[in-house]
């Protein structure tokens, strides 16, 4: 009788242990252009492009996704950026994108992850560098369009 009790609490036990973990009940926040933000789509010579993020506030220290979606004629081969504070300079923050190819974005969006660093200031302007580049395709010659938004962040 002690071992049939035994390998009951035991295989319960497995079976408690085997099952699928909590669901973590943080919101979806679908890509948005900040309240902050200077521009939400800036024209250049080459098209458009939509900058947005994944939160509807920056917080410091904390990684957020920055998307960058690419309406125009041309293809865009490549795409860099930087941040740097507005107000105090605390460096070149580099922002590396890559293209993003799942299903949910065709070609012509960009993301990357990044994070802002604290200052002393409880709120932060910067400015966020962006340069795409068109490659032609029969020419290989390249051609560079940069252009830039701000936006601000908190501590809180």
């Amino acid at each position: 009788m002690t071992r049939r009790y035994l390998l009951l609490v035991l295989v319960t036990l497995f079976i408690c242990g085997c099952s699928p973990a909590p669901k973590n009940d943080i919101p979806h926040i679908s890509p948005q252009c900040l309240a902050s933000q200077s521009e939400c789509v800036v024209s250049t010579a080459i098209g458009d492009f939509e900058i947005l993020f994944n939160k509807e506030k920056l917080l410091t220290e904390i990684p957020f996704t920055i998307y960058v979606n690419y309406r125009g004629d041309k293809k865009v081969s490549k795409l860099t950026g930087y941040l740097e504070g507005k107000e105090m300079y605390m460096g070149k923050v580099p922002v590396f994108f890559k293209l993003a190819t799942n299903e949910k974005y065709p070609e012509g969006h960009f993301q990357a992850e990044t994070l802002l660093g604290s200052c002393s200031e409880d709120t932060m302007v910067w400015t966020f560098w962006i340069t795409a580049t068109i490659t032609n395709q029969a020419s290989q010659e390249s051609e560079n369009q940069s252009f830039f938004i701000e936006f601000s962040s908190s501590r809180f």
